[in-house]
């Protein structure tokens, strides 16, 4: 008998959202199985991390993109962009943060310029301070708002220390991502306002 060779179909997910807001946390605690506090350094974002996972039956190979989210990394965020097939855009669900509101007045228009047509899937971190009851923290319910709000494609959350809701945001991710063909097919103009 002979193997049949599966095709592994190649996805890129770009995670974005401001600095310190928990992005490299939940990306590390995926890839890694771990959970680190830590702040990266400036050379981790050039460092994809490539992950195997299988979704509804198909196999994936996942690059998942880190990026700075310091103002000056600007430039250096769009050319990480490039070919993005999901972006992963992402807020503390901590309200002393200001990760929440800049979703609608930063990361989703440089998102939505750079490609219209690259789904968003908008990610709450650091749910596992909803369980501190001196911590103010967004709802889920003020997730989905904003979701709404900015016309993303889905919202999930997850806790990178707890690793509840973490395997979802990637599997949920994976099934935005527009398979290659549709992606060719479906050329949609962007509106710039």
């Amino acid at each position: 008998m002979s193997k049949v060779k599966t095709q592994m179909h190649k996805v890129k997910i770009t995670v974005t959202g401001d600095a310190c807001c928990g992005k490299s946390c939940m990306i590390d605690a995926y890839t890694t199985e771990n959970y680190a506090k830590y702040i990266p350094d400036d050379d981790s974002f050039f460092v994809p991390h490539v992950q195997k996972i299988t979704v509804d039956n198909t196999e994936y190979e996942m690059t998942v993109q880190d990026t700075p989210g310091y103002e000056e990394y600007y430039r250096l965020r769009q050319q990480m962009y490039e070919d993005t097939d999901c972006f992963l855009v992402c807020f503390s669900v901590e309200k002393e943060s200001a990760s929440y509101e800049n979703i609608p007045e930063v990361w989703s228009p440089e998102v939505t310029k750079f490609d219209c047509n690259v789904p968003i899937l908008l990610v709450g971190l650091q749910t596992d301070l909803r369980d501190n009851s001196k911590i103010a923290c967004y709802t889920p319910k003020e997730g989905e708002e904003l979701m709404k709000d900015i016309g993303a494609q889905g919202y999930v959350e997850c806790s990178a220390l707890t690793k509840q809701g973490l395997h979802e945001v990637f599997t949920e991710a994976i099934r935005l991502c527009p398979k290659k063909e549709e992606k060719k097919d479906e050329k949609k103009k962007c509106q710039i306002l």
